[in-house]
């Protein structure tokens, strides 16, 4: 059986939508836990869309600084000792 097929016996679905933001048109996967490769704005999601948004692609949520805020990692150069 493929990754592909067990995907889909997990209830994973392949989905095409369109980002509300930049108007791209995303594949990702979706199943009753979430979704990968866009954002629902809806529950946690709701705080970093705009009015009337309801999809984000990766991009314009990685472009969001409050998004980066919250998840982004400090960057540092390998050999660099956090501080």
């Amino acid at each position: 059986m493929t990754t592909y097929a067990k995907w889909l016996d997990a209830g994973i679905i392949e989905v095409s939508v369109e980002c509300s933001r930049c108007k791209r048109t995303i594949r990702g996967f979706e199943n009753a836990l979430g979704t990968a490769g866009f954002y629902r704005l809806a529950g946690p999601w709701a705080k970093y869309g705009r009015n009337d948004e309801t999809i984000l692609c990766d991009s314009c949520m990685w472009n969001s600084e409050e998004y980066k805020m919250d998840y982004a990692l400090p960057c540092q150069h390998f050999g660099q000792k956090a501080t």
